[in-house]
């Protein structure tokens, strides 16, 4: 987990702050090992993935994977950072989350 970057080693060294994170981020990979889709049908609307240009986990595949679950336009938006790019990046999310709330719903 600290090799992804969104946890200060420093913070898993601290007994107590050990113990208030693992059971959050355990949660975490438990929720995305045991996720399974559910076959729905894709969404008639606008989609937009986004995703950190070097991030070693969601590759420009994956991301782009995503265009399989509407039949509605597809966007891919790659912002500069890894696995936690949006750490660095929230105006500019914050801007696309705006102007996608023009646009009608599904």
């Amino acid at each position: 987990m600290v090799w992804l970057g969104g946890t200060a080693a420093e913070l898993l060294e601290h007994p107590e702050m050990r113990s208030l994170l693992l059971p959050l981020i355990r949660g975490d990979y438990r929720a995305s090992e045991t996720y399974r889709p559910r076959g729905d049908a894709p969404l008639n609307c606008a989609l937009v993935a986004l995703g950190g240009d070097v991030d070693p986990v969601a590759l420009p595949d994956d991301l782009r994977a995503w265009s399989e679950h509407t039949t509605g336009p597809f966007r891919l938006e790659t912002l500069s950072g890894d696995h936690f790019y949006l750490q660095n990046h929230w105006p500019e999310v914050a801007g696309l989350v705006r102007s996608l709330a023009l646009v009608p719903e599904c």
